[in-house]
Protein backbone atom coordinates (compact mmCIF):
# COMPACT_ATOMS: atom_id res chain seq x y z
CA UNK A 1 0.00 0.00 0.00
CA UNK A 2 1.32 3.41 -0.88
CA UNK A 3 1.76 5.98 1.83
CA UNK A 4 1.13 9.71 1.94
CA UNK A 5 1.75 12.29 4.63
CA UNK A 6 -0.50 15.28 4.73
CA UNK A 7 0.64 17.88 7.27
CA UNK A 8 -2.29 20.16 8.05
CA UNK A 9 -1.56 23.30 10.04
CA UNK A 10 -3.99 25.87 11.28
CA UNK A 11 -1.99 28.82 12.58
CA UNK A 12 -4.33 30.73 14.83
CA UNK A 13 -4.67 33.26 17.53
CA UNK A 14 -4.30 32.29 21.36
CA UNK A 15 -6.22 29.62 23.29
CA UNK A 16 -8.16 29.29 26.49
CA UNK A 17 -10.44 26.35 27.05
CA UNK A 18 -12.92 24.48 29.16
CA UNK A 19 -14.37 21.01 28.81
CA UNK A 20 -16.58 20.50 25.80
CA UNK A 21 -19.62 20.06 28.01
CA UNK A 22 -19.63 23.64 29.27
CA UNK A 23 -19.34 27.26 28.08
CA UNK A 24 -15.85 28.23 26.90
CA UNK A 25 -14.15 31.33 28.37
CA UNK A 26 -11.54 33.18 26.37
CA UNK A 27 -8.43 35.25 26.75
CA UNK A 28 -4.88 35.76 25.55
CA UNK A 29 -1.41 35.30 26.97
CA UNK A 30 1.91 37.02 26.48
CA UNK A 31 4.45 36.42 25.07
CA UNK A 32 2.61 33.78 23.05
CA UNK A 33 2.74 30.04 22.60
CA UNK A 34 4.65 28.06 20.01
CA UNK A 35 2.90 25.82 17.51
CA UNK A 36 1.67 22.62 19.13
CA UNK A 37 0.26 19.45 17.58
CA UNK A 38 -3.21 18.94 19.01
CA UNK A 39 -4.19 15.92 16.93
CA UNK A 40 -2.26 13.43 14.81
CA UNK A 41 -2.60 9.93 13.40
CA UNK A 42 -0.23 7.79 11.38
CA UNK A 43 -1.02 5.12 8.81
CA UNK A 44 -4.73 5.84 8.37
CA UNK A 45 -5.79 3.27 5.76
CA UNK A 46 -7.69 4.63 2.74
CA UNK A 47 -7.40 8.09 4.29
CA UNK A 48 -7.49 11.69 3.08
CA UNK A 49 -7.58 15.18 4.58
CA UNK A 50 -9.87 18.08 3.62
CA UNK A 51 -9.26 21.73 4.56
CA UNK A 52 -12.08 24.08 3.53
CA UNK A 53 -12.45 27.82 4.26
CA UNK A 54 -15.44 30.08 3.55
CA UNK A 55 -15.05 33.90 3.76
CA UNK A 56 -17.94 35.43 5.72
CA UNK A 57 -16.98 39.07 6.29
CA UNK A 58 -19.50 40.61 3.94
CA UNK A 59 -22.50 38.64 5.25
CA UNK A 60 -21.82 38.82 9.00
CA UNK A 61 -22.43 41.25 11.84
CA UNK A 62 -23.60 41.45 15.42
CA UNK A 63 -26.90 39.60 16.04
CA UNK A 64 -26.92 38.47 12.40
CA UNK A 65 -27.45 34.78 11.66
CA UNK A 66 -24.83 33.66 9.18
CA UNK A 67 -25.37 30.53 7.09
CA UNK A 68 -22.55 28.84 5.20
CA UNK A 69 -21.82 25.27 4.13
CA UNK A 70 -18.99 22.80 3.56
CA UNK A 71 -19.23 19.89 1.12
CA UNK A 72 -16.97 16.90 1.75
CA UNK A 73 -16.35 14.06 -0.68
CA UNK A 74 -18.64 11.09 -0.17
CA UNK A 75 -16.91 8.68 2.19
CA UNK A 76 -17.45 5.72 4.49
CA UNK A 77 -16.12 7.24 7.70
CA UNK A 78 -15.06 10.59 9.17
CA UNK A 79 -12.14 9.94 11.51
CA UNK A 80 -11.76 13.46 12.88
CA UNK A 81 -12.99 16.99 12.28
CA UNK A 82 -12.48 20.43 13.80
CA UNK A 83 -14.43 23.57 12.95
CA UNK A 84 -12.99 27.09 13.22
CA UNK A 85 -14.87 30.38 13.43
CA UNK A 86 -12.87 33.64 13.26
CA UNK A 87 -14.54 36.64 14.90
CA UNK A 88 -13.63 40.33 15.03
CA UNK A 89 -14.43 41.95 18.37
CA UNK A 90 -12.87 45.39 17.99
CA UNK A 91 -10.69 45.41 21.11
CA UNK A 92 -9.29 42.70 23.37
CA UNK A 93 -11.60 43.74 26.20
CA UNK A 94 -14.98 43.51 24.46
CA UNK A 95 -17.08 40.46 25.25
CA UNK A 96 -19.68 38.39 23.42
CA UNK A 97 -21.51 35.09 23.17
CA UNK A 98 -21.53 32.77 20.16
CA UNK A 99 -24.28 30.31 19.33
CA UNK A 100 -23.99 27.88 16.42
CA UNK A 101 -25.53 24.80 14.88
CA UNK A 102 -24.06 22.30 12.43
CA UNK A 103 -26.63 20.47 10.31
CA UNK A 104 -29.24 21.60 12.84
CA UNK A 105 -27.44 20.29 15.94
CA UNK A 106 -26.36 22.91 18.53
CA UNK A 107 -22.60 23.25 19.08
CA UNK A 108 -20.97 24.10 22.41
CA UNK A 109 -22.05 27.44 23.90
CA UNK A 110 -19.16 29.93 23.83
CA UNK A 111 -18.59 33.04 25.95
CA UNK A 112 -15.82 35.40 24.85
CA UNK A 113 -14.97 37.15 28.10
CA UNK A 114 -12.01 39.25 26.99
CA UNK A 115 -8.40 39.26 28.05
CA UNK A 116 -9.12 39.72 31.78
CA UNK A 117 -10.69 36.22 31.96
CA UNK A 118 -7.66 34.45 30.49
CA UNK A 119 -6.52 30.96 31.46
CA UNK A 120 -3.33 29.16 30.51
CA UNK A 121 -4.29 27.25 27.37
CA UNK A 122 -4.18 23.48 26.99
CA UNK A 123 -3.98 22.50 23.34
CA UNK A 124 -6.47 19.65 23.09
CA UNK A 125 -8.57 18.74 20.07
CA UNK A 126 -11.10 17.03 22.37
CA UNK A 127 -12.05 20.43 23.81
CA UNK A 128 -13.70 23.48 22.32
CA UNK A 129 -11.05 26.23 22.59
CA UNK A 130 -11.21 29.99 22.21
CA UNK A 131 -8.09 31.76 20.95
CA UNK A 132 -7.36 35.50 21.02
CA UNK A 133 -4.75 37.64 19.32
CA UNK A 134 -4.68 40.19 22.10
CA UNK A 135 -5.89 42.87 19.68
CA UNK A 136 -9.55 42.00 19.25
CA UNK A 137 -9.53 39.00 16.90
CA UNK A 138 -10.92 35.74 18.31
CA UNK A 139 -11.14 32.21 17.02
CA UNK A 140 -13.46 29.49 18.27
CA UNK A 141 -12.16 25.97 17.59
CA UNK A 142 -15.10 23.59 17.98
CA UNK A 143 -14.60 19.98 19.04
CA UNK A 144 -16.93 17.01 18.53
CA UNK A 145 -18.15 17.96 15.06
CA UNK A 146 -17.08 14.81 13.18
CA UNK A 147 -20.20 12.84 14.07
CA UNK A 148 -22.43 15.66 12.78
CA UNK A 149 -21.00 15.73 9.25
CA UNK A 150 -22.70 14.14 6.24
CA UNK A 151 -20.85 11.27 4.56
CA UNK A 152 -22.97 11.20 1.40
CA UNK A 153 -21.45 14.25 -0.30
CA UNK A 154 -24.27 16.64 0.59
CA UNK A 155 -23.54 20.12 2.02
CA UNK A 156 -22.93 20.50 5.76
CA UNK A 157 -24.75 23.66 6.88
CA UNK A 158 -23.22 25.84 9.59
CA UNK A 159 -25.41 28.56 11.13
CA UNK A 160 -24.06 30.92 13.79
CA UNK A 161 -24.85 34.20 15.54
CA UNK A 162 -22.51 36.48 17.49
CA UNK A 163 -24.23 38.55 20.20
CA UNK A 164 -23.20 41.16 22.76
CA UNK A 165 -25.70 40.78 25.61
CA UNK A 166 -23.60 42.95 27.92
CA UNK A 167 -23.44 45.85 25.48
CA UNK A 168 -19.63 45.99 25.54
CA UNK A 169 -19.34 47.23 21.95
CA UNK A 170 -18.27 43.93 20.40
CA UNK A 171 -18.17 44.22 16.59
CA UNK A 172 -19.35 40.70 15.67
CA UNK A 173 -18.23 40.41 12.05
CA UNK A 174 -16.46 37.17 11.13
CA UNK A 175 -13.55 36.80 8.74
CA UNK A 176 -14.19 33.18 7.85
CA UNK A 177 -15.29 29.72 8.90
CA UNK A 178 -13.02 26.71 8.28
CA UNK A 179 -13.45 22.95 8.48
CA UNK A 180 -10.60 20.44 8.77
CA UNK A 181 -11.75 16.84 8.26
CA UNK A 182 -9.97 13.49 8.02
CA UNK A 183 -12.03 10.83 6.25
CA UNK A 184 -11.67 7.32 4.83
CA UNK A 185 -13.11 5.43 1.88
CA UNK A 186 -12.06 2.19 0.20
CA UNK A 187 -11.77 4.05 -3.11
CA UNK A 188 -8.78 6.00 -1.71
CA UNK A 189 -5.65 3.95 -2.47
CA UNK A 190 -3.26 5.32 0.13
CA UNK A 191 -2.48 5.60 3.81
CA UNK A 192 -2.23 9.04 5.34
CA UNK A 193 -0.30 10.57 8.23
CA UNK A 194 -1.57 13.93 9.45
CA UNK A 195 -0.59 16.43 12.11
CA UNK A 196 -2.93 19.27 13.08
CA UNK A 197 -1.20 22.10 14.94
CA UNK A 198 -2.49 25.33 16.45
CA UNK A 199 -0.95 28.46 17.94
CA UNK A 200 -2.02 31.79 19.39
CA UNK A 201 -1.72 35.12 17.66
CA UNK A 202 1.33 36.44 19.53
CA UNK A 203 4.54 35.20 17.94
CA UNK A 204 7.49 34.54 20.26
CA UNK A 205 10.83 36.30 20.02
CA UNK A 206 14.07 34.52 20.83
CA UNK A 207 14.48 34.69 24.65
CA UNK A 208 17.33 36.81 25.98
CA UNK A 209 18.02 38.76 22.80
CA UNK A 210 17.17 42.27 21.68
CA UNK A 211 15.32 42.95 18.46
CA UNK A 212 15.26 39.26 17.59
CA UNK A 213 13.00 38.12 14.76
CA UNK A 214 9.51 37.06 15.80
CA UNK A 215 9.26 33.37 15.01
CA UNK A 216 7.75 30.06 16.04
CA UNK A 217 8.60 26.48 15.18
CA UNK A 218 7.16 22.99 15.28
CA UNK A 219 8.87 19.61 14.93
CA UNK A 220 7.11 16.47 13.68
CA UNK A 221 8.77 13.21 14.73
CA UNK A 222 8.41 9.54 13.87
CA UNK A 223 7.57 10.12 10.21
CA UNK A 224 7.72 7.00 8.01
CA UNK A 225 9.17 8.13 4.67
CA UNK A 226 9.74 4.64 3.20
CA UNK A 227 6.80 4.61 0.76
CA UNK A 228 6.17 8.31 0.42
CA UNK A 229 3.92 9.55 -2.41
CA UNK A 230 3.70 13.20 -1.42
CA UNK A 231 3.94 15.53 1.57
CA UNK A 232 2.03 18.79 1.85
CA UNK A 233 2.34 21.57 4.42
CA UNK A 234 -0.80 23.70 4.78
CA UNK A 235 -0.81 26.99 6.73
CA UNK A 236 -4.06 28.76 7.49
CA UNK A 237 -4.20 32.28 8.93
CA UNK A 238 -7.38 33.65 10.45
CA UNK A 239 -6.81 36.99 8.77
CA UNK A 240 -4.06 39.33 7.65
CA UNK A 241 -3.69 42.96 6.66
CA UNK A 242 -3.19 43.38 2.92
CA UNK A 243 0.50 43.72 2.12
CA UNK A 244 1.82 42.00 5.25
CA UNK A 245 4.35 39.19 4.77
CA UNK A 246 5.55 36.08 6.56
CA UNK A 247 8.34 33.56 5.95
CA UNK A 248 8.20 29.75 6.11
CA UNK A 249 11.07 27.25 6.33
CA UNK A 250 10.72 23.46 6.17
CA UNK A 251 13.83 21.65 7.41
CA UNK A 252 15.74 24.82 6.57
CA UNK A 253 14.38 25.12 3.03
CA UNK A 254 12.53 28.30 2.17
CA UNK A 255 8.93 28.01 1.03
CA UNK A 256 7.22 30.45 -1.29
CA UNK A 257 8.71 32.78 -3.86
CA UNK A 258 12.38 33.61 -4.35
CA UNK A 259 12.27 36.15 -1.54
CA UNK A 260 10.37 33.71 0.69
CA UNK A 261 7.66 36.31 1.24
CA UNK A 262 4.22 34.82 1.89
CA UNK A 263 1.35 37.30 1.63
CA UNK A 264 -0.91 37.21 4.69
CA UNK A 265 -3.62 39.65 3.70
CA UNK A 266 -5.16 38.95 0.31
CA UNK A 267 -7.93 41.52 0.47
CA UNK A 268 -8.70 44.92 1.95
CA UNK A 269 -11.22 43.39 4.36
CA UNK A 270 -8.54 41.36 6.19
CA UNK A 271 -9.88 38.06 4.94
CA UNK A 272 -8.41 34.61 5.56
CA UNK A 273 -5.15 33.48 3.98
CA UNK A 274 -4.49 29.79 3.31
CA UNK A 275 -1.20 28.56 1.87
CA UNK A 276 -0.21 25.08 0.66
CA UNK A 277 3.34 23.89 -0.08
CA UNK A 278 4.71 20.69 -1.59
CA UNK A 279 7.44 19.57 0.85
CA UNK A 280 7.91 16.03 -0.50
CA UNK A 281 11.58 16.53 -1.35
CA UNK A 282 12.30 18.11 2.05
CA UNK A 283 10.61 15.55 4.29
CA UNK A 284 12.67 13.66 6.89
CA UNK A 285 11.89 11.28 9.77
CA UNK A 286 12.07 14.31 12.04
CA UNK A 287 10.93 17.49 10.28
CA UNK A 288 10.77 21.07 11.54
CA UNK A 289 8.62 23.92 10.32
CA UNK A 290 9.78 27.41 11.28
Amino acid sequence: MSRQLRGSLVALALASFVAATGPAPAGYMQPGYDLQVIKSEQGVEHGAVSYLTNPTWGISGLDTQVNTSFTLSACQDIRFARLYLDIWGGTRSYTSTVSATLNGTPLNAVNIKGYSADDNPTFDAAKTCVYGTGSGMWQVAYSGVGSLLHKDGTPNVLSFTVSDPGGSGFDGRTACASLVAVYTDTSINQRVDYYLAEADGTVRKTPGTNNSPAQRSLTFTGIDTANLIAATYVAGYTHGTAGEKDQFYFNGHTLGDAANDIALGTSSDYGPSNHSFDVTSYLATSSTVR
